[in-house]
């Protein structure tokens, strides 16, 4: 019924004040931003002040493997060490979202995608439910049918703010075996009659099934009321048989009102779930940052720790004038240089997340150190070994051999994948 209403009052000032109309915000073909690291970018890549100066630029189609790309990205030889994520950014202006009622988001997209505007994740399109990270596999392999189709979402434009708006995609493969990779974007605004009814059917599909379920009450009922004057005027001489009509009668409005009661509870439950849903996992996503930024400062004040003891080497090589200088500085790097407490920080929300993950692992094996209990949260982020070893600042090589003496600690044999058992944590 709110949906209905929605239509009609648009629909009326849609033939009053607008004209049908569209207007294309991004073409496809058009010029995007594009990261040919070897590594990952930062994770809050798909923010509006995030620098992307130092990213290149490109045309779609993007991609390697098909034949169409405008713009070939790197696969890389090895099919084993083959990036499994692409990135991509543009920037747009809009000078009245509200303007247009309905903007409609087309993607070409081989496996998966994550779409984000202004920050915001607004669609995901072949991709696995939870937290999205540069190894995370689409969730199956495109058809070859599939490999050119565009998929659409009709969006609100509430996404969008006035001034200028960043649209931000990664691009996953189902595999890292993959032999293709292929992306393209359309967004298409529009104010017609057609378009406003197509974003209200993609709304909420409870107050679809409500809706549905109404009119068919309603049909019902009016059945009921036919059949109840065809029975009044054959029986109009016999009071008692009108008498059970009538009992009759109310007994089936009082079912259509309980049963209206009922849909509109289940209605208003299904909204609570979602709103406990959606705060759920904003608050997951703010757990993640806290974990992100506190993994940063432990590595900081690590680095910090060895500059101060690469230096206190060169204490004797100072002239006596300088030394009480070189003292202060020794001190003021002492002062940043403890980090148990921003690692304790840690901890507590990594355990918040992965469910007590620290305190299972330390229960496990009680003799892992504190840089060992890093390595294995690091593992437990699906983090390259690349990443893991300029987070500890150590060679890549020596990450095998913290594996080795991890795997020695919890008894493990030494063909065991480490990686297989902290996910069980």
């Amino acid at each position: 019924m709110r949906q209905l209403l929605l239509f009609i009052s648009f629909a009326f000032l849609f033939t009053n004040n607008h004209a049908i109309s569209q207007d294309t915000l991004i073409q496809q073909g058009s010029e995007w931003k594009y990261f040919c690291d070897d590594s990952i970018p930062e994770f809050y890549w798909m923010v509006n002040n995030f620098s992307d100066q130092e990213w290149p630029k490109g045309n779609a189609p993007f991609g390697y493997g098909n034949g169409t790309e405008v713009t070939v990205l790197e696969s890389g030889e090895n099919a084993q060490t083959r990036r499994i994520t692409e990135y991509f950014r543009k920037s747009f202006f809009i000078e009245d979202p509200s303007k247009y009622y309905v903007y409609l988001l087309k993607v070409l997209r081989d496996d998966g995608a994550v779409i984000y505007i202004n920050g915001r994740e607004v669609w995901r399109t072949n991709m696995p439910d939870g937290v999205i990270t540069d190894s995370t596999f689409a969730a199956t392999t495109v058809s070859v049918e599939q490999e050119t189709t565009f998929y659409d979402i009709a969006l609100s434009p509430d996404h969008f703010r006035k001034g200028m708006n960043v649209i931000s995609v990664s691009i996953h493969q189902s595999r890292h075996t993959s032999s293709d990779c292929s992306f393209d974007l359309e967004l298409i605004r529009h104010n017609d009659l057609f378009s406003l009814n197509q974003y209200l059917r993609t709304q909420s599909s409870s107050e679809q099934f409500f809706n549905k379920s109404f009119s068919l009450l309603s049909m019902q009922f009016e059945l009921e009321n036919k059949n109840n004057e065809i029975n009044h005027l054959k029986m109009s001489n016999e009071s008692l048989k009108n008498y059970a009509i009538l009992i009759a009668f109310f007994f089936v409005i009082l079912l259509l009102v309980l049963f209206y009661l009922t849909l509109k509870g289940l209605k208003k439950s299904s909204k609570l779930e979602n709103d406990l849903q959606l705060t759920n996992n904003e608050l997951s996503q703010k757990n993640k940052e806290i974990i992100n930024y506190a993994i940063n400062s432990v590595q900081l004040k690590r680095f910090i720790k060895n500059i101060k003891a690469e230096l206190g080497g060169f204490s004797k090589k100072i002239p006596k004038e300088d030394l009480l200088t070189f003292d202060r500085i020794l001190t003021k790097l002492s002062f940043y240089e403890d980090n148990e407490e921003e690692w304790e920080r840690l901890k507590t929300h990594f355990d918040l997340i992965h469910s007590g993950f620290f305190s299972k692992l330390k229960s496990k094996c009680p003799l892992l150190t504190q840089t060992e209990l890093e390595h294995c949260s690091f593992i437990k982020l699906q983090l390259p070994t690349k990443e893991i070893a300029r987070m500890l600042n150590i060679d890549p090589k020596s990450v095998q051999a913290s594996r080795y003496r991890i795997k020695k600690k919890m008894g493990l044999p030494q063909e065991t994948d480490l990686r297989d058992v902290i996910e069980k944590f």
